[in-house]
């Protein structure tokens, strides 16, 4: 009579409750996020930021380079630099954003290497 090998039983299936990073090993990057849009991407595209007058002042840099998730817009994207540069948030409320030097709209989508201006209003004499 010859033995029967041992079955083995299979792995239990996690729960869930059981965090995404332990039932698959890998953490989901921030950059996997959706944007408000509802758009989801693990790609970040490379801004070039341009900030004048008043905005320069607040932001304390004339220009910056800005990762932000694949489907952001030039709405969110106020949201982001309020975020980063919190002196800003009034300015951005009422600045014009300029996208490859033309006024965007504010579902306009960034793309990778655009060259993003805060234009501030200006008062003249």
């Amino acid at each position: 009579m010859s033995k029967r090998p041992a079955v083995e039983e299979p792995p239990e299936a996690p729960s869930s409750k059981t965090p995404v990073t332990e039932q698959v090993g890998t953490e989901v990057p921030l950059s996997s996020q959706k944007t408000s849009n509802g758009v989801s991407s693990e790609r970040m595209e490379k801004l070039t930021l341009l900030y004048f007058a008043a905005a320069r002042e607040a932001a304390g840099v004339a220009e910056e380079q800005m990762e932000v998730p694949a489907g952001t817009t030039a709405d969110e994207l106020r949201e982001l630099l309020a975020d980063r540069h919190p002196e800003l948030r009034p300015l951005l409320a009422v600045a014009l954003i300029a996208v490859n030097a033309e006024y965007a709209t504010a579902e306009q989508v960034l793309e990778h290497r655009d060259e993003v201006a805060v234009i501030p209003p200006v008062s003249g004499g």
